[in-house]
Parts: C-alpha cells; structure tokens; sequence
C-alpha cells in the first residue's frame, strides 16, 4: 500500500470536518471559515464570524454549515447552495454551550448553559420552541438512522426521563422515566428500533427500552466497582458492545439482550493466533554534527512493525487509586463497516490498540506503540484501521493484507498528529494536528 500527502494546511483546535456526501472540506482559522473542494483543495467560500469559531458541524445533507462561538453564545450558518445567505442564531444571556443539526438539516438545537432548556431553530419559517429540562450539555439527544425521531435525554424532579420526538411535527410520541442514577449516554440503534441508556461510571448500568417506553433490558454485569465506560452499536443494530472499568468487552444480542461474548485485555499473550505488532524505530547514520543540527526537529527517525511471536507481554501502566477517574479500563471501541471486527483501547495499556474478531470469537492483532494512542478510525468502506499516537507518524492496520505499517507525513517541523478523519469514499484521510492538516490519499481504494 502506497500513500501520499497534500501539502499542509492551517486551522485551529481540530476544527476540520469532511462533508457528508464527500464533496466538500471545511476548516476554521480563528474567525475566518475555509469551504474547499475535497478533490482539488480548491477554496470556494471564506467566510467571517463575529468570533472566533470553536465549533463546526455540518448539516447531514451537506447543504449547510453551522459555526458555535459559546464564549459570545452565537451560530452562525452559511448555504453553499446560496452563497449569499446566512443565519444568526443569539442565545443572549442565557449563553451557549452546545449546538447541532436535526436530522432533517432545516433546524438546529441549542442548549444553553445550566441546562435550563434546550430551543428549536426553524431555518424554514424562523420559528422557535423550547424543550425543557435536557439532561447533559452535550450528547442530551440523539437521531434515529432515518432522520424522522429524536430522543431527548431528561432531568425532572430529581429522576431520569427521556422523550421520543417526531421531527415531522415535533409532537412528543412518548415520555418515561429510566432507571439510571445518573443518565451519562443516550443513543438510538441504527435500526431505529431501539434506545439505549449508560448510566455514569459510579453505577454500572444500561438499560434499553422500546420507543414506547417499555424497558427490555437492564444490564449489570457487576456492582460494588466502578461501571461502564462506552458503548457502540453494530451497524445492523444487532449488536451492542459495552466497555467498562474491569477491562472486559461485552456483546449483547439484540434478541435477548444476554451477553453473548465476552472479551477481556489480559497479559501475556498466549493465542498463537494472533498477530502482534510492535512499532520500532530506527535512526539514520548521520555523524555526530548533523545529529545535533537535527535536534530540533522532531522527524529524525522513522518507524516500522515488527512482528512479535506469543507469548507476548503488553507493556503497562500502573493506575493511581487516588485519582478520580483512573487510567484503567476500556475507554473506546468501535465497530468495523461490517461489524466483524471490533477495535478497543484500554486505558492502563494505553500504547496499545486490540482488534478482536467477533465473528471468529478471539482476538485478531494487537498493536502496540512507542506513544500513548490519541484516537483510531475506522475506513467506511473496507477493514482497515487508521491510528493515531500524537507523533509526527500515522499507522494502518488492514485485514485484507493481514498487516501494518507506519507512514511518516512529509514535514521536518513538528507536527503532533490528534485526530483522524476519513472520507466518506474511504479513498483519504484527514490528519489534523491542533494547528494544520494534511490529506493523506491511497492507491487502493477498492473496498472488500
């Protein structure tokens, strides 16, 4: 696999986003937002705002783009069908502390700061409405796959509620109380059928419920501990995996919602099996002067895999038990396009990355780096891992050649890779630092 780098753009904060559909980049400098040509790189629209941006987000027809200043509590939105419209969305007093698209890509929800109501924009006739009591500042609402529900995570007299919407009308389908302590998560299955509820870390809890309220799961696979850290559902909805503080995956099946597989980080690595990955680094032989004119720069290395046989001990760190949150447990996992491939991080082995094969039951390939992992991507198209560990390097994983390799990005200057960001196409990646980024672009993009 060959790849290659467009030349390095600036922004700022992460602030870089792919349209939906694939055809447009966004990216912020400070006040002034970049509208380019995914293919080319070619600027089409600059546009200014009255602050400086700290959030963007696409509406889901790609049509729009709305940007957040919380510190002054305004939205601003553009068309790139109409270049010559825009919106301004003030919250006043009450300020602002999160704003995002519905589903349907002509309303934007605020939720101002407090959590005292969270209002309903109309771009199409400018009306507004108001919806009381949501529970978080972000993440209080979530969409079903077909744009036509919404569900809204709820605070009321002390208790969890959620309400069910239908966008169409805004008229409230149903309205119940959950049975978290402390509702931490809410998320629609894919198949729309589905609400699934993570109570906070001090409760291990999740329940799920039918839209109209019936509860059909309530899930605890331990107490007396801390809980569960993050959830994510199959794509076909029918399955649903939970990470928690005990360093053990769980799926459950959609049917029954038993745990059908259980997963757990241990160490040493005994399954010969599995493919282990370990990232070396090598430095050229420069004399001793040029090695100290190279000290500045960061790119004085390069890196490569090196396949390690089992048993193979995962390198690890100790968590402090005096800390509030400890660096210990499942902390992110996801889903391949296809579902048969699940990614996770666990927290006190931060180097390292697992890739687990649900439909074989075990453990596929281990990755483990020389830096702590900042983030992992999948390709939407295919099975193939992009990763990221704050160096100046991006490594891929794919299954179809059972292997990886690291990719240095053509810059001397130091660039500390946070974030990744596929295409739609899965044809490039975006790579963003907090300053600049770069495309990286593939010659295969063929999918499995």
């Amino acid at each position: 696999m060959e790849v290659s780098f467009s030349e390095p753009y600036q922004h700022t904060s992460g602030l870089c986003e792919f349209s939906p559909d694939g055809r447009f980049l966004a990216s912020c400098c400070q006040c002034r937002l970049s509208l380019r040509d995914a293919a080319t790189q070619h600027v089409l629209y600059l546009h200014t705002t009255l602050d400086p941006i700290q959030y963007i987000e696409w509406s889901p027809d790609s049509l729009l783009i709305l940007c957040a200043m919380y510190r002054r509590g305004i939205v601003q939105v553009w068309s790139l069908e109409h270049s010559e419209w825009s919106c301004k969305i003030d919250e006043g007093l009450c300020g602002l502390v999160s704003a995002v698209w519905t589903s349907d890509s002509r309303n934007i929800l605020t939720t101002c700061q407090f959590h005292l109501r969270m209002t309903v924009w109309s771009l199409v006739n400018k009306s507004v409405s108001y919806l009381k009591w949501p529970k978080l500042e972000k993440g209080s609402v979530s969409f079903t796959k077909n744009g036509k529900l919404m569900c809204l995570a709820e605070r009321r007299d002390g208790k969890d509620h959620v309400s069910v919407f239908n966008l169409a009308s805004w008229a409230m389908l149903s309205n119940f109380q959950v049975t978290t302590e402390d509702l931490a998560a809410i998320q629609f299955s894919p198949d729309c059928s589905h609400i699934c509820v993570l109570d906070s870390a001090i409760f291990c809890k999740l329940a799920v419920y039918s839209i109209d309220g019936r509860c059909l799961a309530d899930v605890s696979p331990y107490s007396n501990a801390l809980g569960l850290r993050c959830m994510d559902w199959s794509d076909s909805g029918q399955l649903l995996a939970i990470g928690a503080y005990d360093q053990k995956i769980r799926i459950l099946n959609h049917l029954t919602w038993s745990i059908l597989l259980e997963f757990e980080h241990s160490s040493p690595i005994e399954q010969r099996e599995v493919n282990v990955f370990v990232e070396t680094e090598s430095k050229p032989n420069f004399s001793k002067d040029i090695h100290q004119k190279l000290r500045k720069f960061e790119k004085n290395t390069s890196s490569r895999y090196e396949t390690k046989d089992t048993p193979f001990t995962i390198p690890a760190r100790k968590p402090n038990p005096k800390e509030a949150d400890p660096k210990i447990g499942v902390s992110n996992l996801k889903f391949s396009p296809d579902s048969s491939l699940l990614a996770s991080k666990n927290e006190n082995m931060p180097n390292t990355v697992w890739i687990w094969s649900v439909k074989k039951v075990r453990l596929t390939a281990v990755l483990t780096h020389l830096n702590e992992v900042k983030c992992f991507a999948w390709d939407p198209c295919q099975s193939r891992l992009a990763i990221c560990t704050g160096s100046y390097k991006i490594y891929l994983w794919s299954l179809s050649c059972n292997g990886a390799f690291a990719a240095d990005l053509p810059s001397l200057n130091s660039f500390s890779v946070r974030s990744l960001r596929w295409h739609p196409s899965g044809s490039s990646l975006l790579i963003c630092s907090n300053t600049h980024f770069y495309i990286c672009y593939f010659d295969d993009i063929t999918t499995e």
